[in-house]
């Protein structure tokens, strides 16, 4: 059979397609002349036709009685975008985007309901990956008629969610895993096998935000004898817990650990994470996050996090992760360059202060899905950045990163911590340097561009609340004798000023210890084991720095804090070093000491509010709220307006 054309291929980028004359003559030209939009390329000498002129190209041939051929290939492949869908959808993952872009001329319009990262650029949609699992359900619900294709890509991501989205919902509300193993040295309570199977359904990258005391550790440490081929394990702590960690994994698994250390890390050093000596090594964020600037690309290089990624770790536990909180921080970029199959985020406080601190936790177990902290913020939260556009898609969304349980879940029967107020007076001679102070803040305040100087108005602050409890600690110490004879119970009590605990510590005499970040890990240990277990040692005097975290003092039913710090947590964790940790459940009463007529009265207040706002964004998300500034900037605001 002669044929007249060959139908040679098809240009799906440009919907061109190209013919060719195996034997030209003037008839034939003079048909393929006649194709609208058709041009000759005159190196290939092929003739390209656009494929919306085929079927007349069909049609002139037919009414010629011309003959043509298309090769299968060729044939396929028309026929498949010619029934192409209306929109495909395909991955962005640079911007943690799914976008939906039109297949096809003069589509339809597309509308929608329920998706809150939904945006509209041009003829594109897009939608937030962490949300993108939902196309497929609400796109179809408003635009009957309309087609959809997914890129294989996105039909992965639908996939992994559509598994997680699983996990989530068996696990929500649930207060036992029965069919998880403990895999350590002691049995895991059932709350805590919750967290282990909700972080091993995906796939050990997780936040676990349990509260202060309900064995964050043990569980890490559980979750990653798990998983089998997590040989090489790095935790990321504060300074103050490496020795916590260092004894906890011995405790659990019989391990001894590779303490890292230096301000950079030697040969020796990496020579110990290439080794396979120690599965577990433990490093601490303050040497983590030292680093300098790239002089090529000004990006911050952190020597440790290459060095770590260099060694190739199977798992990173990121202990305390709300010190990575603060983006611009050494210690948040540092985290978030390392990498590894496995990451597990454990914090008691997933926020400290807004809503987009939770961003360096999702980018740390899910980067491809949180790429960037502008289109996190972008995508969640009001321009402000401190509020959430959509509660119940933002806990939705967050539900599928993180597992979160607090005492009262878990704990039916612990008493509820009492806090009480503590009123005093400040003596003559305190009130008197007090009044001079707050006037020398009055005097910058009275100064429009006080922000300018704001370090040397925070330090007047603090100097106000130094003179405040520098006079509070002996109404301290009268507390605190006067609990312990008629409970019989040891206090606890904390200070953020190093020369306030040695007062207060001078002034109880022998029965009494101090905990400041004077001491060594060793020397800390020696305290803690005494308190514990030292009839004649009532009262242990700590700083808030170095006591609010890692360290275990059930023999304490009693908390005072000499004076207060600027955020909840703070106080939170304090608390939590005798209330409600599992290997001695009691209740506990705070009390909070107020100087009258200072800003001690003031900062309560706002603390109050403050821990309210918290707790509604983290456990479930109040819209009413919707101012989250820090104490430091509102107590600010209300001094000025005392003007």
């Amino acid at each position: 059979m002669n044929i007249n054309f060959n139908v040679i291929a098809f240009d799906p980028s440009t919907s061109l397609i190209s013919i060719s004359i195996p034997e030209p003559n003037d008839e034939l030209l003079a048909l393929i002349r006649l194709i609208p939009s058709r041009s000759y390329n005159v190196g290939s000498k092929l003739n390209l036709i656009p494929l919306a002129s085929l079927q007349e190209f069909f049609n002139r041939c037919d009414e010629k009685e011309y003959t043509y051929f298309i090769p299968d290939d060729v044939s396929v492949l028309l026929d498949s975008f010619i029934k192409r869908a209306d929109y495909l959808v395909t991955l962005d993952s640079r911007r943690g985007r799914v976008l939906i872009s039109p297949n096809r001329p003069k589509v339809a319009t597309l509308f929608q309901s329920g998706l809150s990262t939904w945006s509209h650029e041009y003829e594109k949609y897009s939608v937030s990956i962490s949300e993108a699992y939902q196309i497929p359900i609400i796109l179809p619900r408003y635009n009957p008629g309309v087609t959809f294709d997914y890129a294989a890509d996105v039909k992965d991501v639908f996939e992994k969610e559509a598994v997680r989205r699983s996990a989530i919902l068996s696990l929500s509300n649930a207060t036992d895993a029965p069919d998880v193993a403990d895999d350590i040295n002691f049995p895991l309570r059932p709350f805590q096998k919750v967290a282990k199977k909700f972080a091993l359904s995906l796939n050990g990258r997780a936040i676990l935000a349990y509260d202060m005391g309900l064995g964050k550790t043990p569980i890490a440490i559980s979750i990653t004898e798990a998983l089998k081929d997590a040989k090489k394990v790095l935790v990321v702590c504060p300074s103050t817990l490496k020795t916590n960690w260092k004894r906890e994994i011995k405790k659990a698994v019989g391990l001894d650990c590779n303490i890292l250390s230096g301000a950079s890390p030697s040969e020796l050093a990496i020579r110990s994470m290439l080794m396979p000596v120690h599965k577990y090594h433990i490093i601490n964020y303050d040497i983590l996050g030292r680093g300098t600037k790239d002089k090529t690309t000004g990006a911050f290089v952190s020597d440790w996090a290459k060095a770590i990624n260099l060694c190739g770790f199977d798992m990173i536990i990121f202990d305390e992760a709300h010190y990575a909180k603060n983006l611009d921080s050494g210690r948040s970029k540092a985290s978030r360059e390392l990498k590894s199959k496995y990451a597990l985020p454990l914090t008691g406080t997933p926020i400290v202060n807004r809503p987009s601190e939770l961003f360096p936790l999702l980018h740390i177990v899910d980067p491809t899905n949180f790429p960037a902290y502008e289109s996190f913020c972008g995508q969640w939260l009001y321009n402000d950045g401190k509020t959430v556009r959509n509660g119940a898609a933002f806990r939705e969304m967050l539900s599928a990163y993180m597992i979160r349980r607090r005492k009262e879940d878990v704990l039916k029967d612990l008493p509820e911590i009492q806090r009480l107020d503590h009123f005093i007076e400040l003596s003559a001679p305190a009130q008197k340097s007090y009044q001079l102070a707050l006037a020398n803040v009055y005097v910058s305040l009275r100064n429009p561009d006080y922000q300018r100087d704001i370090n040397s108005v925070l330090a007047q602050l603090m100097r106000l609340k130094q003179i405040v409890a520098d006079d509070t600690a002996s109404h301290s110490v009268d507390l605190a004798r006067d609990i312990y004879e008629e409970s019989e119970k040891k206090v606890l009590i904390f200070s953020q000023f190093v020369a306030s605990c040695h007062e207060i510590t001078s002034m109880l005499g022998t029965e009494s210890l101090c905990i400041t970040g004077e001491d060594s890990d060793s020397s800390r240990y020696e305290k803690i084991d005494k308190f514990q277990k030292d009839p004649n040692i009532k009262y242990m005097v700590l700083s808030t720095k170095a006591g609010a975290e890692g360290i275990t003092l059930t023999a304490a039913h009693y908390v005072i804090f000499n004076d207060l710090c600027w955020t909840p947590k703070d106080h939170r964790q304090a608390e939590a070093r005798c209330y409600g940790r599992m290997n001695d459940l009691h209740s506990a009463t705070a009390y909070y000491m107020q100087a009258e007529g200072t800003i001690t009265e003031m900062i309560m207040e706002l603390l109050r509010r403050k821990l309210e706002i918290i707790e509604s964004t983290v456990d479930g998300i109040n819209q009413t709220a919707a101012d989250n500034n820090s104490i430091i900037s509102e107590f600010l605001s209300q001094l000025r307006m005392g003007l």
